[in-house]
């Protein structure tokens, strides 16, 4: 149970749904907060609860626990939180529990831990942590001791439980369950208002128009740049203000209003209403510095017959008009709540900032913004719904009512993306899709299916169509397809957009070029200098290491590029990447690729936070965003420590990273641990740390150096190894002749420390 009061709000939750939480609250506005994995322990805790006594306390509750079942509590994590306000204080016991992060009202960050063994200690207050109820901000307590860290270190500022969960996922491979619970709370709220303002508005369907208007001006002139977050305030906004008027103040039940508005009796119906009817509704509108809006919206009404939906469960779509407005609300919104017998509603919206990762910010919404789509969908309840949440995300929306129209609208508008229902009147949307995909190969199509539909799936492969959303349909899965749709599209856009100006530039300088040898030479040059840009290459700052770069791409658009990176006296950073192909797709992969990693590096450089770990997994999650369904990109990271002796490493798919021993010529070959990177990666394995000999040498390069007719592995390795006359071949000489040519780009490097010969 979620507990929400003026000053402050408590949410509790658990991402995989299972219960392992439970909370009280007493008539003196105290509350008690237990949290466990143990599903037998929970039940007797709750039992005990709904009989205990505050005036004990905490104290009281876990001891007169410890009496009852102390068999339940040996080595069971559990956690025991008193809230306070009257009195000003939280405390808190535990065993084996993380601490509670709390973030004071000074801004003071603290990480509180109190763990005994509650079968062997009687509690007593100073075995109990106790802090100021007023002096906290927020606390935040989750069942995960790294995650609990992870928010310490990363200094992280939870509102609610929605971002908290956002957070956990962060931390998280996708496709790992999460068998995590958690405690929120906020005590912000009072202190930190920046605006406010309080309304009556008589239960009047032009004054209740009006009064949008007058929110969204205020709202432009909050956050003028905030757009969409505007817009989904207002549309949240719109539907339980509809909900505070029909239902409460009117009293119509939701099957009514469902009948009158599928007969066509809809405003007749509230006009006959309203003739008799004197109610009002309250609106009380708070934004706070911290960037968070709070709406309050009560009618003068009876209350009405409500459910806290859980937007992971349920949809617009699946109850069609009923719930609409609170499900609505927990899809989008911070967090809703009903309280006062359903007569008064609050919603939060938080406004945040893009978010920025390695210095490039990303927005989806921007791409989207773009995009036309046409909608096709003949439920008129659902298509008016998604119509409207659809709106606000795109440029253009054309709405159809059946295949026929739709096919008929897309001859005249040739939108970006085609979204369509399968089962319709007059003509199906598959039959739509397939006469739209023989005007259009290229056109962008998804289908919203049910998950038993699979001859449908299996014609929708058939027609070519792109993307799937399943239904019931969530807003969050529907803007993801979208999101992914008009990327696709945008970076397809683009590649054109390249592509012409590459045959342009080329056509331009064709005409200035005297001779086909002097062109060539052009391109070449060309292409270095577009490289040049992109590549961070400290090699030339080494003096007692050595470290040798050879970097020859075998056209103007290259698919291979690289870095090295002098993190610090001790500390270097080497990587290659291999695009998948050749040419502007291969290209593009790698520029990306390298601005990426540069940026991200250089950043975390100047916050002296570098994370190797962390710099791969963002690279991946980075970049597979731009992969196509069958691209993929081959790459080899990594970081050598001359203080500690030692280097890790992580290689996708590339060959062998070579180590020697510059004493014994032994040479190690250090297999490629991941398979090549592709969008649907997830898991990412890196060495552990590896020793390095006294004298080495490192080779890192890609398959264009040993793919050839008369170089391969084992010629390397050749090269590598003492010769007939005891001398070493160089390897970088013999590349480096105009007599070699390979077949592919070809980049080499080579890191040594103390060792005079290759």
């Amino acid at each position: 149970m979620d507990i929400y009061r003026n000053k402050f709000f408590l949410q509790n939750g658990s991402l995989d749904g299972v219960q392992r939480t439970v909370t009280k609250a007493f008539d003196d506005g105290s509350i008690i907060c237990i949290l466990t994995c143990n599903a037998t322990l929970l039940s007797e805790c709750e039992a005990l609860l709904s009989n205990h006594q505050i005036e004990s306390g905490l104290e009281g509750y876990v001891a007169a626990l410890q009496s009852r079942q102390s068999s339940l509590l040996s080595e069971t994590p559990v956690f025991f939180l008193l809230l306070n306000p009257t009195e000003d204080i939280m405390e808190f016991v535990s065993q084996d529990m993380p601490p509670v992060l709390v973030k004071k009202k000074d801004g003071e960050l603290l990480l509180l831990e109190k763990n005994i063994n509650l079968t062997a200690v009687s509690v007593r207050q100073n075995s109990l942590t106790r802090i100021a109820f007023n002096e906290i901000g927020i606390m935040v307590l989750v069942n995960d001791k790294r995650i609990m860290t992870e928010l310490k270190n990363r200094a992280f500022v939870i509102f609610a439980k929605c971002e908290l969960e956002k957070v956990i996922k962060s931390f998280s491979n996708s496709g790992t369950e999460l068998n995590v619970s958690y405690f929120v709370l906020n005590n912000t709220l009072r202190e930190n208002i920046k605006f406010s303002h309080y309304e009556t508005i008589p239960a009047k369907l032009d004054r209740i128009a009006s009064f949008e208007k007058e929110l969204e001006n205020i709202l432009k002139d909050s956050y003028p740049k905030a757009r969409e977050i505007n817009d989904n305030a207002l549309m949240v906004f719109n539907e339980l203000l509809l909900n505070a008027y029909e239902h409460g103040t009117l009293g119509i039940d939701s099957n009514t209003k469902q009948a009158i508005m599928f007969d066509g009796t809809y405003e007749d119906h509230l006009e006959a209403l309203e003739a008799n009817n004197d109610g009002v509704i309250e609106v009380e509108i708070v934004i706070y510095k911290q960037n968070l809006l709070k709406i309050s919206i009560k009618d003068s009404g009876q209350g009405f017959d409500f459910t806290e939906f859980d937007c992971k469960e349920k949809s617009i779509s699946e109850n069609l008009l009923h719930g609409r407005g609170i499900q609505m609300a927990n899809q989008i919104c911070s967090t809703a709540y009903y309280e006062d017998g359903g007569s008064k509603v609050t919603f939060f919206m938080k406004y945040e900032t893009k978010e920025m990762i390695g210095g490039f910010i990303h927005s989806e919404e921007a791409m989207l913004s773009e995009m036309s789509i046409l909608y096709v969908e003949d439920d008129p309840a659902i298509r008016q719904q998604f119509a409207r949440i659809i709106q606000r995300m795109v440029g253009e929306l054309y709405v159809a009512g059946d295949g026929q129209e739709g096919l008929e609208m897309y001859r005249m508008e040739h939108p970006d993306m085609v979204l369509t229902d399968i089962e319709m009147p007059k003509m199906n949307g598959l039959d739509m899709a397939e006469k739209i995909k023989e005007i259009n190969h290229d056109q962008s199509i998804l289908i919203m299916t049910a998950y038993n539909q699979d001859d449908k799936f299996l014609r929708a492969i058939d027609i070519g169509v792109d993307k799937y959303v399943i239904k019931p349909v969530k807003i969050e899965q529907l803007k993801n397809a979208l999101y992914t749709t008009a990327k696709q599209i945008f970076f397809k856009r683009e590649a054109m957009r390249l592509m012409k100006e590459k045959e342009q530039n080329d056509a331009t300088m064709l005409m200035a070029l005297q001779s086909e040898n002097r062109y060539a030479l052009a391109q070449q040059d060309a292409a270095f200098k577009k490289q040049e840009l992109i590549i961070h290459d400290d090699s030339s700052h080494y003096k007692d290491e050595r470290c040798k770069v050879f970097y020859k791409p075998l056209e103007r658009l290259s698919g291979d590029i690289y870095g090295v990176f002098r993190v610090d006296e001790k500390r270097t950073l080497l990587y290659i990447i291999d695009s998948m192909g050749k040419g502007l797709a291969a290209s593009v992969t790698a520029v990306l690729s390298a601005a990426y990693i540069n940026r991200a590096v250089e950043m975390a450089l100047q916050s002296g936070r570098f994370d190797f770990e962390r710099l791969i997994a963002d690279y991946r999650d980075y970049i597979r965003k731009y992969l196509l369904d069958d691209e993929c990109v081959s790459f080899s990271m990594i970081l050598v420590d001359l203080g500690k002796g030692e280097f890790c490493h992580s290689s996708f798919g590339m060959y062998p990273i070579l180590l020697k021993d510059c004493n014994t010529l032994e040479i190690t070959e250090h297999r490629s641990n991941n398979a090549p990177l592709t969008k649907y990666l997830s898991e990412i394995i890196i060495s552990k740390p590896l020793p390095l000999p006294k004298f080495f040498g490192i080779f890192l390069f890609s398959d264009g150096l040993v793919e050839t007719e008369l170089f391969g592995m084992q010629e390397l390795l050749y090269h590598l190894k003492v010769g007939e006359e005891d001398e070493e071949i160089t390897l970088f000489n013999r590349v480096m002749d105009k007599s070699f040519v390979a077949d592919d780009d070809v980049t080499l490097i080579h890191f040594s420390s103390g060792c005079e010969n290759l």
